[in-house]
């Protein structure tokens, strides 16, 4: 099963995906995670707004799917795995036509909860923090990709635990156990 996470910055994607590979053995793996090593190779710096900025000129060159389709590719390795990171349309359609079983979830967070949660290696300010999500709605449909999910959970928690009961709840209807 593939398990692949949408949202806008600081929803809990990376929260999530935690807890899938720590709960109930999954491997993770970041859309991002194609952006960074190309970066890396390229001497770059794989700030989020270098891979935002790549993964922009790519889709303008390959296609809307090229990074699904990259990371896809590693996923086949592995029973389970939970993407994150999805932000086109067209990476959703990508994903539907794989043989593969394919959940997108959709997480969301009030703005001013998403802009609290940054971290220190998140340095950007309010107006730059939303310029990219500006730019995921504009240049690659992330509103659309929301709204196509199979289910959507809101995470305004104070804490991970009342976050992680209720993704314990959706695995339960994907008939998955925890591992402990």
């Amino acid at each position: 099963m593939i398990i692949c996470l949408t949202s806008l910055a600081r929803a809990g994607k990376d929260t999530f995906a935690d807890y899938l590979v720590n709960s109930y053995g999954f491997v993770q793996l970041n859309l991002s995670d194609v952006l960074k090593e190309r970066l890396l190779e390229k001497g770059m710096e794989p700030t989020k707004e270098n891979m935002s900025l790549l993964g922009d000129q790519w889709r303008s060159k390959f296609g809307m799917d090229i990074v699904m389709r990259k990371t896809l590719e590693k996923a086949k390795a592995f029973p389970n795995v939970v993407i994150t990171g999805l932000r086109s349309v067209e990476e959703v359609k990508y994903f539907n036509s794989s043989p593969e079983k394919v959940v997108l979830i959709a997480i969301t967070a009030d703005a001013r909860v998403r802009f609290e949660r940054k971290n220190q290696d998140d340095e950007q300010s309010w107006q730059d923090f939303f310029n990219r999500d500006n730019r995921d709605i504009k240049n690659k449909g992330l509103d659309k990709v929301l709204n196509m999910a199979d289910y959507t959970l809101e995470n305004n928690f104070s804490s991970k635990e009342q976050f992680y009961h209720v993704i314990d709840k959706v695995m339960a209807k994907l008939n998955f156990k925890k591992l402990y």
